[in-house]
Order: structure tokens, then C-alpha cells, then sequence
């Protein structure tokens, strides 16, 4: 035996397995030697301090080999444990033969059931991890998984539902409490909001990196009670999880302030803060996109958890971020209609953006600028404009705000991406495209359930993935910076893309009217419907008219 790694601090239980030593010349391997290091974390998490070795550990093994006999063919090999460990059972890493073999009943009867879902669970089985503690790691799940692919099964569906009448007594099932606030149903803000315990932790880590709230936006199936509902997500990166996760989840039954209010409340009530002052200088900002609903109901939930009655005395660009991504998106769109930019002045209009968005630019060239834009390119007035009042320019352009967010991050590519991933691991554990409101409880329980095992798991030293952690910070510092003309010019070809797949449903008829036309209250107005005057066809009269066919007649 090896021994383990512990943390030296009294009380602390983290610890993690010892990384098997390697021969080297002058120092063969031997019975009862220290390893140089842990096998993967060397420090504790909860206390940030090196990790300790046990020391030698007198336990060891003997193999003794039988050879053949007319009564054993095959021979035998018995293994024998001597003497007894002076440390606690390390961190599980390899898995019993007998998990593997029901792990690869249940991958190939569910082959498109991804290591992530897996670790949810299918249908009529329990989530792999208790099948074996070492399966809590995605990376050994999908090692298995690949190794299982080998035939084929019938596969069967999972149904992810949660009925409205389990909701009392799922926190007793659970073992633990995940309502933040209690569910509001039959009301004008009617909302049920999901926060496992390690989600809380996760959204209180001293990390520095800001929130992200994404919404999903008719994705479920219409129940015919007239209800919008809508999945809200506030994620982030978690430094112990190495990856973005959600921090709340929220199905609200409409997309108003209102609604969104019950989601942040819930959100902010569970980082901990009791004054504003200790919420304004602890919290590391929410970045979401131009909603208006969403930021009012961020700001109607700060001001109603502490008592603020005057929303002009907050200074919310310290608290709440536009995403920058989403306003390129709207400058591409506007700057590739030739109608209001013209052909061959793109890079012109593009500098002057670049301007409007510089750390660099003040207050006098800010306005200059915003005059220029108006003056050179005059069908922009209604775009400039919708950014530039009410609450979102300071939001947007550094030169209106006094001070900005303090967490890392300037878009929601992240908090999108969990959002997508939460639609995609439904589909293809379930099968459903469009859920149920009762679906779509359950679907967050399996994904909030996640989040729990994971965290736990690192908590106590078991690697929930292989390879070394990267984060946020650690990307932006190896990526070389792209010029503004490189990423204008990647948003530009999807924005291409996109358009050519909507030409060719035109074409083909494929394309399918909606039943209710969906309104962006976060999009401003950069169509040319919107920027470019109409200018109506003069209705002739009868006698006009009359005259017309005349001369149309005689001319032929």
C-alpha cells in the first residue's frame, strides 16, 4: 500500500490517492515507499493548504501462483492482505467488476445516453454513481461507456416528470431542502425556483466570476391554460467542478418583471448578504441580455429584498452587465443592410462602434461620436437611440457608466451553452423535444441532482474528470486577442449561413407560419422595416385610373 494524501488541517476529510510510484536507477520499487505526489488535486479545497502524505502504510498483498493439476486444468492464484492500514480507505478510482457489467446492460440498452446523462439516470435505473462511488467521474463514465458500444439493444425511453402534487414532499424524499422559495402557483407571478444545496455553493464561491442568466423561451408544450412558460437559468463557473453549472433553475408561467423577479429573489436571498452595502461590494455582477423584462425584474428583486424605495440611487451597472456579444450581433445586422449603412462605408461605421464600446473613450468623445453616427448615417437614429435610453447605455458603453461589474466575464456564451445542454441532455434521455410543465420539473431535479453529486464528490477528494482544470481566466490569458475585423467577420459568416438556410425554406415552402408571433422585448430595432421609411403607393382614382388603361390600350 501506497497510503493517501490528506489535508493536515484537524477536522478537514479531504483527501486523494497517492500517484503510484516509478522506478527509477539507484531506487527500486519496494514494499512500504513513499509516493512523490497525489494523483491529481495536491491541495484542499476547503483550506487551500498542501496536501500530507500518510506515510509508509505496513499493508501489503502477496500473489501466490498454483500451477495446473489433474483437478485444475487452469491452475489458480490466490491473493493474501497482511497486516492493517494506518490511514482511512482513500478516494475510489477503480471500479468492481460487477458495476462495470450492469453499467454495460445499461449503456447498450440506452446507446445514445451521453456519460452526463447516464450520471442522471434512465429509465428504471438509478444513476450510475451508485452503482460504484467511482463512477461519480464523467471522464471514467465515458471511458466505459465507449468500451460498452459494442452491440446493440433495444433501447428504452426514460420519462423525466415530476407531478405538482410531489412538490410537498419532494425536499422530505430528497433528503434536503431545494426551494429557495416557496413554489407560487395560481398566481400572477406563479413561479417554481430549484436551488440544490451545492448549487448554493457553487453561486457563494469566492471565485470572481460573474452570473449568467439565460432564458429558454418556448421550449415547452402548450397546455392550452394560456401560460408562457418559461426555463430561466442563472449559472456560472465553479473553480471546485472545473466547468459552468447552474447556480438556480426557475419555470416561470410568463415572461414578465414580475416573473423574473421571483427567480432573482430566490438567487440573491441564497448568496447570504444581509445589508445592500455587503450585496453591492461582495457580489460579482449577472450578465444577461438586453431584456427588458429580465434586468427589471433583477432590479425589482434587489430593491424589495433591502428596503431600497429610489431606484435612481443605485448605481445597477455595478450589479448588472448587457451582453456585449448580443450587441455585435445587432451591429452586424444593422452594418450588412446597405439600406441604412451603404455599400463600401461598413469599416467606417464599424470604427465608430469600436469607439462607442472603447474603455478608453470619454464622456465629450462618446457624445461626438454618437453625433457622427447620426449625422453620417442617418436611418441608424431609431438603433442608437433604443440603446442609448432609459437604463441601457449605461449598461453598454463603458464611457456612460460609473464603475462596472466586478466578476470576470462580458457575455452569456457560457450560460447559453448550459442552456442548451440542458435541452439537449432531456432529449436524449427522454426523448422530449417539447416537455410538459410536469416534465420539465422533473428535468430539473435530474440536473440539479447532478450538480449535487459532482460537488460532493470533489469535496472529498474523488475527480469528477481527468486531465488538468482550466478556467475562464486561464483561456483568455493563452488566447491571442482577435482583431475587431476577425470577429466581425465570424459573426458575419453565421449570420450568412443562417440567412441562406431561411432562403431555401422560403423556396421550398417548408417554412412554417407561427401561431403567435413571438415579440424580443431584448432585440432594438435594426431591421429595415424598422430604420427605413416606407413610402406608400399614391392610390389613383377612378377617372385616373380610367385614363391609365387608355393610354395603355393605344400604346398597344
Amino acid at each position: 500500500c501506497i497510503g493517501r494524501y490528506e489535508c493536515p488541517v484537524d477536522g478537514c476529510d479531504f483527501a486523494a490517492n497517492s500517484a503510484q510510484p516509478k522506478q527509477v536507477t539507484g531506487r527500486p520499487l519496494c514494499k512500504g515507499m513513499c509516493p512523490d505526489k497525489a494523483l491529481s488535486q495536491s491541495t484542499c479545497i476547503h483550506h487551500k493548504v498542501p496536501l500530507v502524505h500518510t506515510g509508509p502504510c505496513p499493508a501489503y498483498w502477496t500473489r501466490e501462483i498454483h500451477q495446473p493439476t489433474e483437478d485444475n486444468e487452469h491452475g489458480m492464484t490466490t491473493i493474501t492482505h497482511h497486516k492493517t492500514h494506518n490511514h482511512r480507505e482513500p478516494p475510489n478510482e477503480h471500479i468492481s467488476k460487477r458495476a462495470a457489467e450492469k453499467l454495460e446492460d445499461i449503456v447498450r440498452s440506452n446507446k445514445r445516453a451521453t456519460p452526463s446523462v447516464l450520471k442522471q439516470g434512465v429509465e428504471g435505473e438509478e444513476p450510475v454513481q451508485s452503482l460504484h462511488p467511482a463512477l461519480i467521474n464523467t471522464d471514467r463514465v465515458s471511458y466505459h461507456r465507449r468500451k460498452a458500444l459494442k452491440g446493440r439493444r433495444k433501447r428504452s425511453k426514460s420519462r423525466d416528470t415530476l407531478r405538482l402534487s410531489e412538490l410537498p414532499t419532494i425536499e422530505e424524499d430528497l433528503g434536503y431542502d431545494i426551494f429557495p422559495e416557496p413554489p407560487t402557483l395560481g398566481r400572477g407571478d406563479a413561479n417554481i425556483t430549484i436551488q440544490f444545496p451545492h448549487m448554493k455553493s457553487v453561486a457563494k464561491e469566492e471565485s470572481r466570476y460573474a452570473h449568467q442568466t439565460d432564458s429558454i423561451e418556448k421550449w415547452f408544450k402548450d397546455d392550452g391554460t394560456g401560460n408562457t412558460y418559461t426555463q430561466t437559468i442563472t449559472s456560472r463557473h465553479s473553480e471546485v467542478l472545473g466547468r459552468h453549472v447552474a447556480t438556480v433553475m426557475s419555470i416561470s408561467f410568463g415572461r414578465t418583471a414580475a416573473h423574473y423577479k421571483r427567480h432573482f429573489k430566490a438567487f440573491i436571498l441564497s448568496l447570504g448578504y444581509d445589508t445592500f452595502e455587503e450585496f453591492e461590494n461582495g457580489f460579482d455582477g449577472n450578465i444577461s441580455d438586453f431584456s427588458d423584462a429580465e434586468f427589471l425584474g433583477f432590479r425589482q428583486a434587489v430593491m424589495s429584498v433591502y428596503g431600497i424605495t429610489d431606484a435612481e440611487s443605485v448605481d445597477w451597472e455595478r450589479l448588472y452587465k448587457f451582453c456585449l456579444v448580443h450587441f455585435q450581433r445587432s451591429v452586424e445586422r444593422v452594418k450588412t443592410n446597405y439600406s441604412v449603412v451603404p455599400h463600401g462605408r461598413q469599416d467606417e461605421f464599424q470604427e465608430m462602434v469600436d469607439v462607442l464600446l472603447s474603455e478608453e473613450t470619454t464622456e465629450e468623445q462618446f457624445l461626438d461620436t454618437v453625433d457622427k453616427i447620426l449625422q453620417e448615417f442617418p436611418l441608424t437614429t431609431n438603433w442608437i437611440e433604443w440603446y442609448l435610453e432609459h437604463f441601457r447605455g449605461a449598461l453598454v458603453f463603458p464611457a456612460m457608466r460609473n464603475g462596472t461589474i466586478k466578476g470576470h466575464g462580458r457575455d452569456t456564451n457560457a450560460g447559453e451553452v448550459t442552456g442548451r445542454w440542458f435541452k439537449t441532455r432531456a432529449y436524449t434521455r427522454s426523448e422530449i423535444r417539447r416537455p410538459t410543465l410536469e416534465e420539465g420539473l422533473g428535468i430539473m431535479v435530474r440536473e440539479g441532482q447532478t450538480v449535487q453529486d459532482d460537488y460532493s464528490a470533489e469535496l472529498n477528494g474523488v475527480r469528477t474528470g481527468y486531465g488538468t482544470r482550466s478556467s475562464p481566466r486561464d483561456r483568455v490569458a493563452k488566447k491571442t486577442k482577435r482583431s475587431a475585423t476577425s470577429v466581425v467577420r465570424n459573426i458575419k459568416s453565421l449570420l450568412e449561413k443562417s440567412f441562406a438556410r431561411l432562403r431555401d425554406k422560403e423556396e421550398t415552402g417548408k417554412r412554417k407560419r407561427c401561431r403567435d408571433p413571438y415579440v424580443n422585448d431584448g432585440r432594438s430595432p435594426d431591421k429595415g422595416s424598422q430604420l427605413v421609411p416606407k413610402h406608400k403607393r399614391r392610390k389613383l382614382s377612378n377617372s385616373q385610373s380610367q385614363r391609365a388603361k387608355t393610354t395603355n390600350v393605344r400604346g398597344a
